[in-house]
């Protein structure tokens, strides 16, 4: 059972302040949590290897391709906005 006292820790470590009312919704919804979590522990998971997936995963990597690139005046014409040979963006840092 959490009690008022485990509330009021965890809100100070949260760096934050519940009135009465909170404080008693938080001590319910922090009691139904540990029932859940109590429920799982007494499941009975003898044979089942443990694992961080619920399914096996295998990551299969693809080869980089290397392509040429070919025109810069084709990538400049996909910018809207171009002074003499160079793109125009919107200003990002002030000096």
């Amino acid at each position: 059972m959490i009690s008022k006292e485990v509330v009021k820790k965890v809100a100070n470590l949260s760096k934050l302040e519940f009135s009465k009312e909170e404080e008693e919704t938080f001590l319910k919804e922090f009691s139904n949590i540990v029932s859940f979590v109590d429920m799982i522990n007494e499941l009975d998971a003898s044979g089942v290897d443990p694992s961080p997936y619920p399914i096996n995963i295998t990551n299969t990597p693809r080869e980089d391709e290397i392509n040429p690139f070919h025109s810069i005046e084709d990538m400049k014409n996909n910018f809207p906005q171009r002074k003499d040979n160079f793109i125009v963006v919107p200003k990002v840092v002030e000096k």
